[in-house]
């Protein structure tokens, strides 16, 4: 018996909402391709080896997935996310090149939305220099993408990607680029607090050590719940944008209905948190599998270098800025790296930095002001591209 086809409101993709299949992987002896997973015309994007010499009847590859075979498919792909998963956590190459790594609160606020204008200001430059020409009606649409993604993190990029349409080359070609931009930014980052000393550990911190370490095990009740609550709102936010007639409007709907829920039910939603997020976690290794396996190569590797140089000059204002006006504003650099990072990498990389610095203090706000990044960013992002970066372009 085969598995039930992934519903697509976990998985977004830049077509329409329907069950995200993965592609089977064809073997060749110096690398792989992908094959569309039916017998409909095949998809206008795919990975392919071109050889030196032609290959003999003979010597035909076979398929080692076959199209329908929904096990293997998500064996390969589960497997490439545990991976990805592993490799951040247990190696030092993979945290650097993962997408997905004070006083008081609102001090860290203040210098999280000061990250957050100068992302805007970064982009703007940005755009004006780097302007991606080569990608025609795409370049203002990754280069929103990009900005939401470095205000708020990685599922920001994916939510306005979805929203403005970015076709699946330039998508990948998007996230190649920011791999290499947050491997660079976030070794700048921990260049700059190296000289930065732990905060001192209390007792209290000590001993809830083991409590802490236990309520954050995933429950199989709350792990249930969380995907029912989550399926439960992207149906939701799928029939309002619908009933609303919001082209790809149906992740900023899912966004609005979350941070509305999560303020009316804080203590409610909280209790869902840990197992959500490492659902979410597993998820989005496995989109962004499935985004690598989609993409055209050639492409992603001719088109990859406009979008690297635009990125590489937006991240290094978005970090010129923030140096800049905290030190103005009289701001330690412990709240400003930190609210950096959670502009650029979100609230999961923040509250690691913190933890791996010891600024224990900066914990739990990092990871506050990076969810209101990611409640914000999608709207800005995509405001901002329509409204402003298509204007520039011309479009």
């Amino acid at each position: 018996m085969a598995p039930p086809a992934p519903a697509a409101l976990l998985l977004p993709s830049n077509h329409s909402y329907r069950p995200l299949l993965p592609r089977p992987i064809l073997h060749h002896a110096t690398g792989f391709a992908c094959a569309s997973a039916s017998p409909s015309p095949p998809p206008r994007l795919r990975l392919r080896l071109r050889h030196a010499a032609p290959l003999r009847a003979a010597a035909l590859p076979a398929i080692a997935i076959a199209p329908g075979d929904h096990w293997g498919n998500w064996a390969f792909l589960l497997s490439a996310a545990a991976f990805g998963t592993w490799s951040e956590e247990s190696t030092s190459w993979g945290a650097a090149l993962s997408g997905s790594l004070v006083s008081t609160t609102g001090d860290l606020l203040k210098a999280f939305l000061i990250g957050s204008v100068a992302t805007t200001i970064g982009t703007t430059i940005a755009f004006l220099l780097v302007p991606m020409k080569s990608l025609g009606q795409d370049s203002w649409k990754i280069a929103a993408a990009l900005m939401g993604s470095y205000i708020g993190g990685a599922v920001n990029y994916v939510a306005i990607s979805e929203a403005l349409g970015v076709s699946p080359s330039v998508l990948a070609a998007g996230v190649a680029a920011d791999n290499i931009i947050s491997a660079l930014y976030f070794m700048t980052l921990f260049s700059l607090a190296a000289k930065i000393p732990a905060e001192p550990k209390t007792a209290q911190e000590g001993s809830n050590g083991g409590e802490s370490e236990g309520g954050r095990r995933m429950s199989v009740l709350h792990g249930g719940a969380a995907v029912a609550l989550s399926f439960v709102i992207c149906k939701a936010g799928s029939a309002i944008s619908s009933q609303l007639g919001i082209q790809g409007g149906t992740l900023p709907c899912v966004t609005a209905l979350v941070v509305a829920l999560a303020t009316a039910f804080p203590r409610l939603l909280g209790k869902l948190a840990p197992s959500g997020e490492t659902i979410a976690l597993i998820l989005m290794q496995v989109f962004f599998t499935v985004v690598g396996a989609n993409g055209n190569l050639v492409d992603a590797v001719t088109k990859a270098p406009s979008v690297f140089a635009f990125a590489l000059v937006q991240v290094t204002i978005h970090l010129g800025i923030v140096l800049a006006a905290g030190k103005l504003m009289g701001f330690e650099r412990k709240p400003l790296l930190i609210a950096s990072n959670a502009n650029v990498g979100g609230p999961t990389t923040a509250a690691a930095m913190a933890t791996a610095k010891g600024w224990s203090s900066l914990i739990v706000p990092g990871i506050l002001v990076g969810m209101f990044g990611i409640s914000i960013a999608t709207f800005v992002g995509i405001g901002f591209g329509m409204f402003v970066l298509r204007r520039i372009c011309g479009a």
